[in-house]
């Protein structure tokens, strides 16, 4: 269970703005310290931020939500109760373009240009990188390219050919089509938790689903 100690380093103003913040707290509270959060899989460690927010602060997260069609920002209650695992093993079993391999990577083929692309899953550490990298664009008014910076993350192999050569050319002239197609498969077979909830708007008809985000706010509710 969470503790004083742990919503003290929430609050360091030295590991927010290295965006160690959360990482650092669920490092802390984990009984087995062989288990480092950094090499767990994203869906893991997203997994373990509900764990903790829900016996830290209750099951329910109030937090504003704004309408998307009316703009009216409200508050809004998300049950973090009982998540549910997205269905990425029925989604390898029933696809016909994606494969999982004995070394616990993803191998799918491209509709357009035939191109084979295996795939790994990330970690703690890698999404802690493509953050950095995305802010220190950010810092140097640098066109961010979040989309392209995450395929060289998680893809290994390119017909093959594990070069970062090639894997770059394959970044370079993707098809959109393709490139869609990739990002929606591998969104589909990563192990993940659900965070979605359906959205209603006191003040309009509109309703929509919403993921619940998992940011530091996500432990302040207030």
């Amino acid at each position: 269970f969470m503790t004083a100690k742990e919503e003290d380093i929430l609050t360091s103003k030295s590991l927010l703005k290295e965006g160690l913040a959360l990482d650092r707290m669920l490092q802390n509270i984990l009984v087995d310290t062989n288990i480092k959060v950094s090499e767990l899989l994203i869906g893991d460690k997203n997994a373990l931020l509900v764990g903790a927010r829900r016996t830290g602060y209750g099951p329910i997260y109030e937090t504003k939500v704004t309408c998307p069609s009316c703009n009216t920002t409200d508050d809004f209650s998300f049950d973090i109760s009982s998540p549910e695992v997205n269905d990425f093993e029925q989604n390898i079993d029933s696809s016909d373009t994606t494969t999982l391999t004995d070394q616990n990577t993803v191998v799918v083929k491209l509709p357009m240009t035939e191109v084979v692309v295996e795939c790994r899953f990330l970690t703690g550490a890698d999404e802690l990188r493509l953050a950095k990298t995305a802010e220190r664009k950010a810092r140097k008014s640098k066109e961010e390219n979040m989309s392209t910076d995450t395929m060289r993350a998680y893809i290994v192999s390119v017909n093959g050919d594990p070069s970062p050569l090639m894997k770059e050319a394959l970044i370079q002239n993707i098809p959109a089509r393709d490139a869609r197609f990739l990002r929606k498969a591998y969104a589909a077979v990563v192990p993940n938790i659900d965070m979605t909830q359906v959205y209603e708007c006191p003040n309009c008809t509109y309703t929509a689903d919403m993921e619940v985000p998992l940011d530091i706010d996500f432990f302040w509710p207030e």
